[in-house]
């Protein structure tokens, strides 16, 4: 059984994570209309407002993935190319132990994925094997997403630190939350011990508790 001295993680609403998703949806279209203005004006094509463009669809992929297949920070970086199989809906992935595991693409992944790899096939280090590369053709590194998610938080008005591993969070949380059994849970995640998983459990029991509290007639 897991302890319940153990720290609860933190975890998203499912709107939180809708308005997160959106941010970098927001910014893409900025930076078109920007690009758009600058070229009507007799401008050429700005190398700056490009790499915006580009940051900002991969970065909805990468927190479209995130939410997708709960993956780890960690997993989410050594993802390549060939990882990603769009005919099965899943990516391959290096887990924990270096244990290869697989990991789920919802309807709206695979459309996110497929339209940062349209832009990516004419991007700097497109023959980079690594799926998610920088402004510069590098695979993106740990810190780069970090401050990315901390940024997108903040443009949708959530005011707690969001960090990748609390999409993780959220996901798990929301699964349960929909009834989903928690070995299959378990599996999502690629836990190895039920007790990694069991911490959710604790998350939901905590707020019917606090929904009981709101809402039985010994309490009102």
């Amino acid at each position: 059984m897991v302890s319940l001295k153990r720290k609860l993680p933190k975890y998203l609403t499912v709107q939180e994570v809708k308005r997160l998703k959106e941010q970098p949806l927001l910014e893409e279209k900025f930076w078109r209309q920007e690009l758009r203005a600058k070229k009507k004006k007799g401008g050429k094509w700005f190398k700056r407002l490009g790499n915006k463009i580009f940051n900002a669809k991969r970065d909805h992929a990468i927190l479209t993935l995130f939410y997708s297949s709960g993956v780890r920070l960690s997993e989410l970086i050594g993802i390549n190319t060939n990882d990603v199989s769009f005919d099965r809906a899943v990516v391959r992935v290096l887990g924990k132990g270096a244990r290869e595991r697989e990991g789920e693409l919802t309807d709206e992944a695979i459309k996110t994925l497929r339209s940062y790899l349209k832009m990516r096939r004419f991007w700097k280090g497109n023959n980079n094997k690594a799926l998610f590369l920088t402004r510069v053709g590098e695979r993106v590194k740990k810190r780069d997403i970090q401050r990315r998610i901390e940024y997108y938080a903040e443009k949708a008005g959530i005011k707690e630190k969001v960090t990748p591993h609390m999409l993780r969070h959220s996901i798990a949380t929301h699964l349960l939350d929909n009834g989903m059994d928690i070995r299959r849970v378990q599996h999502f995640l690629g836990h190895t011990s039920i007790a990694s998983t069991q911490i959710y459990t604790h998350i939901i029991n905590d707020r019917q508790k606090e929904e009981i509290k709101k809402r039985h007639p010994d309490y009102l």
